[in-house]
């Protein structure tokens, strides 16, 4: 029984159409994934960059977001040498 007949969508967001993101994830071109790192790195102990395309592991994911927020939060207290609880 393989019919388009019993194919339905099951979700949609209006992503697509969201006027900043217009349905985009971030990539890196071939040969550009060594980016997401330098991404990452922070700027004179002051600014620190975290989410899905400073992940060299999981990029374009949720969970990479997350994790390169724990690792920007990190980053801060290390830079105020603030001890993580």
């Amino acid at each position: 029984m393989c019919s388009s007949d019993l194919l339905r969508l099951l979700a949609a967001t209006s992503w697509s159409q969201d006027p900043w993101a217009l349905g985009a994830y971030s990539h890196a071109l071939p040969g550009c994934a060594p980016a997401r790192q330098v991404l990452a790195e922070p700027v004179e102990g002051r600014l620190f960059f975290a989410g899905e395309a400073t992940s060299t592991r999981a990029f374009s994911t949720a969970h990479g977001a997350w994790e390169t927020g724990l690792r920007a939060a990190d980053e801060v207290l290390a830079a105020l040498r603030v001890a993580a609880a």
